[in-house]
């Protein structure tokens, strides 16, 4: 993330909101032009329309990049790698992991 919120044409966003269990993904996007994200979400938060709690909702804000023609979205997939050492078996088996594993060790040992 840049310091100044401001990404060049060409940067690839991945917007999220919430927190803990409520974390998700709520956009991906790819800048068509230079993007002062800060100055585009307070023009979102006063322009966009509002809503059940009289405020847009912040999961909109990339869609509303997008319609403003500061982005265009990304086809992306979200793939989990694993968890802590043990690689998603999706990616690779535990077999395979143990094989490769083995083989490392084998050869640092020598």
């Amino acid at each position: 993330m840049t310091e100044t919120m401001v990404f060049p044409a060409g940067s690839a966003i991945i917007f999220t909101s919430g927190e803990y269990s409520d974390f998700g993904i709520c956009g991906c996007v790819v800048t068509l032009k230079q993007c002062d994200l800060k100055s585009l979400m307070k023009e979102y938060i006063s322009t966009a329309e509002a809503g059940w709690d009289d405020t847009p909702s912040l999961d909109d804000f990339p869609s509303w990049l997008v319609a403003q023609g500061h982005a265009f979205p990304a086809d992306t997939q979200r793939v989990h790698v694993g968890n802590y050492f043990q690689p998603n078996t999706d990616l690779l088996s535990e077999f395979e992991y143990l094989e490769i594993k083995t083989a490392r060790e084998s050869e640092g040992s020598e």
